[in-house]
């Protein structure tokens, strides 16, 4: 890391460490927040924040940081990173971006892949049981719901 000429984080207090591991490298990299952009949603009440009793314990904040979840944010994520390559390096410009223009290509087919998938199950039945509550992004973008029980732990 001290190395490095730019550093991509997710944003959204993803990782609360990152400040202090970047201070301590005593790196000058650039830093960049994938989730720039991204309309964060509201993490659930049920979401595991480090409350007491609850068996994940680990704190985001107020906001739900697992954007990546819904393929238009992980466009974004995308976009973000290849403008922070192309400015960390633009000798490599061109290359950052015929690869982030393939790759939204193949995101754009997957998102086709998930809206058909999930069509294809009857609405009462889009449910899903999960060791830990991130997919709110998922939710919102594709209509299926999540429940993550108090007490299981990833």
């Amino acid at each position: 890391m001290a190395a490095a000429k730019l550093i991509v984080v997710n944003g959204l207090k993803f990782e609360g460490w990152m400040a202090r591991l970047i201070k301590s490298s005593g790196t000058k990299a650039t830093v960049a927040t994938a989730t720039t952009g991204v309309k964060p949603l509201e993490a659930e009440d049920d979401h595991d924040h480090g409350k007491k009793g609850h068996a994940h314990g680990h704190d985001h904040g107020s906001l739900d940081p697992h954007a990546w979840q819904s393929v238009a944010n992980a466009k974004v994520y995308v976009a973000n990173i290849r403008d922070a390559l192309a400015k960390a390096d633009p000798d490599g410009q061109a290359s950052y971006a015929a690869n982030a223009t393939r790759y939204l290509a193949q995101l754009d087919a997957v998102e086709g892949e998930i809206k058909a998938a999930v069509a294809r199950i009857p609405a009462d039945r889009r449910k899903a049981i999960t060791s830990h509550d991130a997919f709110g992004y998922f939710v919102k973008a594709y209509g299926i719901q999540f429940s993550a029980p108090q007490g299981v732990s990833t």
